[in-house]
């Protein structure tokens, strides 16, 4: 019963905001994923917030089937990239999809801690918006003390992500 619980709450705070209609599949092809959009900003407030989702988004894809993940290290400055910034990121980095994400921290707790939303949004190499996903942990997920930063970027990270691979019925790797 209580895992039942726990379970219903981390499914609450992820919905899927945007599902193109045209079926597109990314299994076995190569997707890249960006920073953070305003990192800078983001880095003031919590220093490690890039590379704690860096490491979130490289860990999860990689235990999906066939799935080609490259870190790209493009700024966009604050604003979404153009369907022609897509186009020209894909071609040069000869990539079929990429990640494009907006994380927030959304409540500040006691002791410096923090919960954080993340929007996220998969575009497939000709600029098209294939998915667009989001977390909330003040709303999805229960923590027993007031957590970290880290673990709530984390959490959000991992839930939109899991989300949109779920949405695309992105399998994954069998266990050894």
């Amino acid at each position: 019963m209580f895992s039942i619980l726990l379970y219903s709450c981390s499914k609450l705070g992820t919905r899927t905001l945007y599902k193109s209609n045209s079926h597109v599949s990314i299994n076995g092809q190569r997707i890249g994923f960006l920073e953070l959009r305003c990192d800078s900003v983001l880095s003031k407030i919590y220093p490690n917030t890039n590379n704690v989702f860096r490491h979130t988004i490289d860990s999860t894809l990689h235990l999906y089937n066939e799935l080609q993940v490259r870190y790209l290290s493009e700024h966009f400055c604050c604003k979404p990239p153009t369907a022609d910034e897509i186009r020209e990121l894909c071609r040069l980095n000869n990539i079929d999809a990429v990640f494009y994400s907006t994380l927030k921290f959304t409540e500040e707790l006691p002791y410096g801690y923090l919960d954080t939303s993340i929007l996220m949004e998969l575009y497939d190499k000709d600029g098209n918006l294939i998915i667009k996903s989001m977390h909330n942990t003040n709303i999805g997920n229960s923590y027993w003390k007031f957590p970290k930063p880290a673990m709530t970027i984390r959490d959000a990270t991992y839930g939109a992500l899991n989300r949109i691979l779920a949405e695309m019925k992105i399998g994954k790797k069998a266990s050894k």
